[in-house]
């Protein structure tokens, strides 16, 4: 009357450095002069956009891949009514997350955006604001739209083991819980609307000799998964 059950994890490997924008984005933008561009004037209404800040390749550092991962955890992109990006991208922390806020700040600021922050004391957050439609995209194509879909992209899966553990440190700075709030060195449980995002976050960890299971529950009718 028992059994087993077994589960494969991948071995992770790669020497993946670098982002392809230009593989994101959708048909109306693309190339120009090295840097991402509208090449479609899809109404009469659209202007023919550059942005320059946006280079078709990006490198993929160790503080790029923090912000990621903080992106995944704490960040989100707003929609037009057609449900196209429409280039505002936030970060929403505790209001005593400075550190945290100045990081997506600094995110931001590495593509030469102005950035927008707002502290509400009446909610307890601060939101980090800036805007740009490519990076919206790529965004949302890399790491999923709504905290359901989001993901870990694969650019940061095929990429060496230090950009994955840049990435996980950020995805566990915005969405790890300490497991005690008298033990400054405890572990922290992940706890994400996304059961992709879980599983693939523990192929990270196994890969760096963390083994751990993937946890499920339902809080306020919505269900949720957790990696100790």
């Amino acid at each position: 009357n028992s059994w087993h059950s077994w589960v494969c994890i991948p071995k992770l490997h790669g020497d993946n450095n670098t982002i392809n924008v230009l593989s994101h984005m959708p048909p109306h933008l693309g190339e120009v002069n090295g840097h991402i561009g509208k090449i479609i004037q899809r109404n009469k209404f659209e202007n023919h956009n550059r942005w320059p800040n946006i280079p078709v390749y990006i490198d993929l550092t160790e503080e790029l891949a923090y912000a990621l991962g903080l992106y995944v955890a704490e960040g989100s992109i707003s929609h037009r009514e057609n449900g196209e990006p429409n280039g505002t991208i936030g970060f929403c922390f505790n209001i005593n997350e400075t550190y945290y806020a100045q990081k997506a700040a600094e995110f931001f600021q590495s593509f030469g955006l102005a950035v927008d922050i707002r502290p509400r004391p009446s909610k307890t957050i601060v939101e980090v604001l800036a805007s740009s439609v490519p990076l919206a995209w790529l965004l949302s194509s890399m790491c999923g739209d709504g905290s359901k879909s989001k993901k870990i992209p694969s650019e940061i899966m095929s990429a060496p083991f230090n950009i994955r553990a840049s990435f996980l440190n950020g995805l566990l700075d915005g969405d790890g819980k300490s497991l005690s709030s008298t033990n400054l060195n405890s572990s922290r449980t992940l706890k994400v609307s996304s059961g992709h995002l879980a599983w693939q976050a523990r192929t990270i960890m196994a890969d760096m000799g963390h083994w751990n299971n993937v946890g499920q529950g339902i809080e306020n009718n919505k269900q949720y998964y957790t990696l100790p």
